[in-house]
Order: structure tokens, then sequence, then C-alpha cells
């Protein structure tokens, strides 16, 4: 079910849940033909749940959001850049006209989130970390020293060590799905505030000042939510 999540007074429409085990026809009733044709070139069954299930998630979020966008099936969700080459942030067509809805996507093996700006001056962004899934000594490789430096003290296989790195990881992740297109994800150049303390809210920035925003982290069993969004 979806919910209103409260980022610095701004309002982002959310959505969270498991992966289903299966997919029925009445999933894939929710598909435009354009997303159905790219539905069924996924040779692995995994890979279309994954793929379903953001589709219908961000489809839930638009109708709720304003449900005079039209019938599910109406509506494309378009993850790729115009060469159908690169990923970046989902946009929404409908009847071919691209609507005003700002989206993000994430998911891991077992779970999903999306979000949708409720504003049109802001631009969202969600990750997930499962908190098993992660692998320190591979993430710290990507890190900025000051981070290393103050990770250096934890252990790898530390509770505490795996829930600051979630954090981390997942507020750098959020932070660049906000930023524009073009953009190369360089973890080392998206700064954030207070990863390591026990609060629910910090700012990033990029190293160049470029641009700077604002993230809220929500912590479930074994797993960390991130939510971030930049004013246009």
């Amino acid at each position: 079910m979806a919910y209103r999540c409260d980022i610095d007074g701004q309002k982002l429409l959310t959505i969270f849940g498991k992966q289903p085990n299966c997919i029925n026809s009445a999933s894939t009733q929710w598909l435009h033909p354009c997303e159905r044709k790219q539905f069924e070139q996924f040779p692995l069954a995994s890979r279309r749940l994954t793929w379903l299930q953001g589709r219908l998630a961000m489809k839930q979020l638009v109708l709720e959001a304003d449900p005079r966008c039209g019938l599910p099936q109406e509506l494309e969700i378009v993850s790729k850049d115009e060469q159908q080459e690169l990923g970046c942030a989902p946009r929404v067509h409908a009847a071919g006209r691209l609507l005003k809805w700002r989206l993000s996507l994430s998911h891991t093996s077992h779970h999903f989130a999306a979000c949708v700006a409720l504003e049109e001056s802001i631009a969202p962004g969600i990750d997930l970390v499962e908190h098993s899934e992660l692998v320190p000594s591979q993430l710290r490789f990507w890190l900025r020293e000051d981070e290393k430096q103050r990770l250096a003290p934890l252990k790898n296989d530390d509770e505490l060590a795996r829930l600051s790195l979630a954090r981390l990881w997942s507020a750098k992740e959020a932070a660049f799905k906000t930023l524009p297109m073009a953009t190369a994800f360089q973890p080392q150049s998206i700064e954030v505030t207070a990863w390591d303390q026990q609060c629910n809210t910090a700012t990033w920035r990029t190293a160049d000042n470029l641009f700077t925003g604002v993230l809220r982290w929500d912590v479930l069993p074994e797993l960390t939510l991130a939510s971030a969004i930049r004013r246009l």
C-alpha cells in the first residue's frame, strides 16, 4: 500500500513490499504494448518478476497521485535513454505524451520500493539495501577516504558496521538517482552527512557543490530504505 513520506516539507508518495514469487496473467494485463514486448525479451524468470513488479508499483503510484492519467495499460514507463541503451530515471508516457510525474525505483532480490514526487519542483530518488547482501570489502573500494576512516574501527561482520554502510550506500544511490540523466555514478563524489549517527534525516551534496539535497532513512528488519530529494 502506498504511503506519504515527508522529506524537508516535500511529499513523496512511496510504495514498498516483498517481491512476488510468480507471475500470473492478471499481472501482465497492466502492461502497455511496448512494455509487454520488453517483458517478453527477458530470458530469466527472476528478472521478469523484478521488472514487472517495478512497473506495476510505479503505475500504482502515478494513478494514486492522479487517477485521471488513464488506465494502467495506457501508461508506458520508460527507463532507457533515447538510444534504448542506458538506464535512466523512469518517465511516464500516456498516448505518446510525457507526463509530469518524476519517479524512482529500487529493488533487491526480496523487496521493492518506488516513489513519485508530488511536487514538480523536486527530483526524487529511492534505494533499498538488504543487510544480508552487503559485501563491505567490495563497497569500501568505492568510498571516500574520510568515509573509510570512519568505518575503519568497525569490523566488517559487525552489525553496527553493516548498518552504517547500508545507510551510507543507500543514501549515495538515492541521491544519485535525483541527478540529471546524463550524470555518471561516481560514489566518491557524493557526500552524505550523519550516515554514521543515530538520526533518520541528513543532507547530501556533490563534491563540486553543483547539486545538494535532503534525505531520510527508514530502517526495517535487515533492510535499509533511503529516500532523497533535490530541488530543481
